[in-house]
Parts: C-alpha cells; structure tokens; sequence
C-alpha cells in the first residue's frame, strides 16, 4: 500500500510504502525528498517515529554482506538526512532555474508558526482569523514572508514583512459567477500602524497583533483600487536554507 503525506500548512511531504515482508512483517519505506528546507526533517521525523512505534518497526540497513536490522534511531534518521541534502544542494543549486533561499532563522519560524496554524485557531475560537505564513516575491526573486488579510475580518498577524491585503467585490448585474477581487501588498508596519491608528488592534506579549472589527476599516479596505498588485506566491518547499547554497 502507498500513501502521501502531506501537510498543506507547511508544504511538508514524504511518500510512504507499506508492504508486508518474508515472515509476514510490516515493511514501512519512507521516501523523504532532497533538496528542501531543513525543516523537512524535523516534521517528518515526528512522524516517522510515531509510525516506527505504533508498527513495532525496526530499521534496515544495507551492508556489505547483506540487509541487517537495527533499533530505529530519529537521530541517525536527522543527522543523515541533513548530510544527504547538503550533498543534494552542493549538486542541484548552481543549475536552479528559479533559485529562493532565506535564512534559516526565517524558515523556522515560517515553520513553527504554520505547523501550529490550527491549534492557534483554536485558542482564538472562531471569531479571529489565523492566517498560514505564505511565501511572497514581489522583486529580483526575493522571498519575503506574508500572510493574507481579506475584507479587513479580525486577523492575527504573527511577525511577518508583508501583508497581502484583499477585498471581495460584490457581484454587478450578473446573476451566476464572483465578482471581481481588488489586491494591494503592504508592509507589516504599515497596517500595524493603521490598526493602531484605528484604535482596533491589541498587541500580545509575544509580539502578535490581534485586529478585531472596525468600521474605519472596512472604509479603508473598500477604498483599496482594483488593480494587482505585482507579486506572486511560492511554496515553502522551493525555498531553501541560504546557508546550504554557498
């Protein structure tokens, strides 16, 4: 049997096989990618362990004389993972047709935010909107770090550099279909700013800004032209650690 990992939150995914051996053993092959984001690991090590101890799983080790099995262990899992997407990265960068990379630092953060989206939800209930950390480049192929604030709904905003401001339109004189979409991108700080401006914000101690509804607002947002803005979105597993491609 195969199946596919993959979180939408975090653009983390692995491939899995799940077979059955000689003496009627499960037999569990993980397929992890190269060429991604360190993060990769640390989510996928989470779950591979878990299957490794709801399954009874040992690991298999091809050696010179032959398979042999040994006690699973998540840190030789880690630590060879991250040797191998070294070499990877040595190999495949300098002919990337569409190189992205960030610190480290950044992707982490990315990370953690973005794999804790819906317990975060869930703190907040229903009334505040948790937006996922999207990757945006809007010149010379830099990423920058952005959430989406649509129709100017109470959102939280983690630490981020831009905001990809929408409005929905309503429809005119058609029956069937949306209407149209106006899209503007601001920094972080500028709507902090607005918000703060607009009394319609409180800041956390962790830094979160948490907007809540506002008539002055939903003006502003209304006001916003309907022209796109230039700018396109990537997913987190084409952007890579800066420090891997020296």
């Amino acid at each position: 049997r195969q199946g596919i990992y993959e979180n939408g939150d975090t653009d983390v995914h692995m491939v899995l096989d799940l077979d059955v051996g000689r003496q009627g053993e499960a037999v569990l092959t993980a397929v992890l990618n190269l060429y991604r984001p360190s993060f990769f690991i640390a989510e996928l090590e989470h779950e591979i362990s878990h299957l490794v101890e709801d399954l009874g799983l040992r690991r298999e080790v091809q050696g010179p004389d032959g398979p042999s099995t040994l006690d699973y262990s998540a840190d030789d899992l880690v630590s060879e993972w991250h040797e191998a997407n070294a070499v990877a990265h040595r190999a495949l960068w300098g002919a990337d047709p569409d190189p992205l990379h960030v610190d480290r630092e950044v992707l982490d953060r990315v990370w953690r935010w973005n794999a804790a989206r819906w317990s975060t939800q869930d703190e907040f209930g229903d009334e505040i909107f948790v937006p996922r950390l999207t990757g945006v480049i809007n010149d010379r192929s830099v990423v920058r770090t952005g959430v989406v604030w649509a129709d100017a709904i109470p959102t939280a905003f983690p630490d981020c550099d831009l905001v990809i401001v929408f409005r929905s339109e309503p429809r005119r004189r058609r029956v069937f279909g949306r209407g149209k979409t106006a899209t503007a991108l601001y920094s972080r700080d500028s709507i902090v700013r607005l918000l703060t401006e607009a009394d319609a914000a409180r800041i956390e101690a962790d830094g979160l800004v948490v907007s809540h509804a506002s008539a002055d607002l939903t003006e502003w947002v209304s006001r916003l032209p309907s022209l796109a803005a230039a700018f396109r979105t990537t997913s987190w597993d084409r952007v890579h650690d800066r420090e891997l491609t020296g």
